[in-house]
């Protein structure tokens, strides 16, 4: 079969499994199948090709729409490649809002921050890669997760600025001292992750996705523990969902944050909330 006709073979494939994006994804993953790239495509379309099992096995993955991402293995997230497998949440052009503010707040300085709930560490590492006089650590219950993350960190070479936490936030804060903590917890409620739709219920990973039965139960707790490891005049800022904004807000005004604002995402909703340690 050449190439061109493999690449409507794929397209058909998928488009009667109701993938949307048909055509891309068997460019996609016949460039995964294959080791070659987009022009390949163009300037070899009537090449045979004899075998294509390997082309069968990514179309019949994606069919049961498990993600791209996961069956490229990467990611791309503020401009930066990461690495993803099914141990990780997915990076979404949404959490780039929550980045953005933190980029603003540290700039060129010497600052140093918390994240917690890293998964593939996107969030830290592209804030190290702008802010190159920053630090950070980054905790993640999963140690899968953190070897993701670590991946990550040394292939977007700020490995040597970023030290990775293994622990469960509800009972292993860690005991430093930070200019900021940021997070985009788990923080849906857990009764809505069943009715998700398959590629994130079934692929991605549950444990990132339950936030209790309100999606507030991270908030709550990081605020409340992370008051007293930022530095006086330090930040707090994380991802919200659609409607959690003024919920968010209200938990760190019982907690003695100021000058709490919002930014928002690339549809015009409330994503980010940040506050600010101030005595």
């Amino acid at each position: 079969m050449k190439v061109n006709e493999l690449i409507l073979y794929g397209t058909k494939s998928l488009a009667q499994a109701q993938i949307e994006s048909a055509r891309l994804d068997a460019k996609l993953l016949f460039c995964k199948a294959f080791n070659k790239d987009k022009i390949f495509l163009i300037t070899n379309k009537d090449d045979d090709i004899a075998e294509y099992g390997e082309y069968e096995k990514l179309l019949n993955r994606r069919k049961m729409h498990e993600p791209m991402q996961y069956i490229l293995g990467k990611a791309e997230f503020m401009g930066l490649e990461f690495y993803v497998d099914s141990n990780v949440l997915i990076p979404r052009p949404d959490t780039e809002a929550l980045v953005e503010k933190v980029i603003d707040e540290i700039a060129d300085s010497k600052k140093t921050i918390l994240e917690i709930g890293t998964g593939s560490g996107c969030i830290p590492i592209s804030i190290l890669h702008f802010c190159k006089n920053a630090k950070a650590f980054a905790m993640d219950i999963s140690k899968y997760a953190i070897s993701v993350a670590e991946k990550n960190a040394k292939s977007n070479g700020v490995g040597n600025r970023i030290e990775f936490i293994n622990g469960d936030v509800f009972k292993d804060f860690p005991n430093i001292k930070v200019d900021g903590i940021v997070s985009n917890p788990p923080y849906i409620e857990d009764d809505v992750v069943p009715t998700l739709m398959t590629d994130v219920k079934d692929y991605e990973p549950q444990i990132a996705l339950l936030g209790g039965k309100d999606g507030l139960d991270f908030y709550r707790h990081i605020t409340k523990i992370g008051y007293d490891v930022i530095n006086d005049g330090g930040f707090i800022a994380y991802e919200v969902g659609y409607n959690q904004s003024e919920a968010v807000k209200e938990i760190l005004e019982d907690n003695n944050f100021k000058n709490i604002g919002f930014c928002k995402d690339i549809a015009g909703i409330n994503r980010v909330v940040y506050g600010y340690k101030i005595k």
